[in-house]
């Protein structure tokens, strides 16, 4: 089976997955040499990258809130 055969049949959610993970890297040659392993992979039959680290997906904006240092109370209690 072709690459393009399987990109076709895949759903939108898995392309988005490839896609991300394509192009997640900060280095160019990372890039490049990704793009050779989602065809290969995809020319295979698999339909989502493998040993994609899912952390990354969403911006650093969305970590964990951290709580703000107390404040002392004056002496109305607010």
């Amino acid at each position: 089976m072709m690459a393009r055969e399987v990109w076709s049949d895949i759903t939108p959610a898995a392309r988005r997955d490839f896609i991300h993970w394509i192009v997640s890297p900060k280095r160019p040659e990372t890039r490049v040499k990704r793009i050779e392993t989602a065809c290969d992979m995809l020319a295979k039959g698999k339909r989502r990258p493998c040993c994609f680290d899912w952390s990354g997906i969403y911006g650093k904006n969305l970590s964990c809130p951290v709580a703000a240092p107390e404040q002392p109370m004056n002496r109305r209690g607010d």
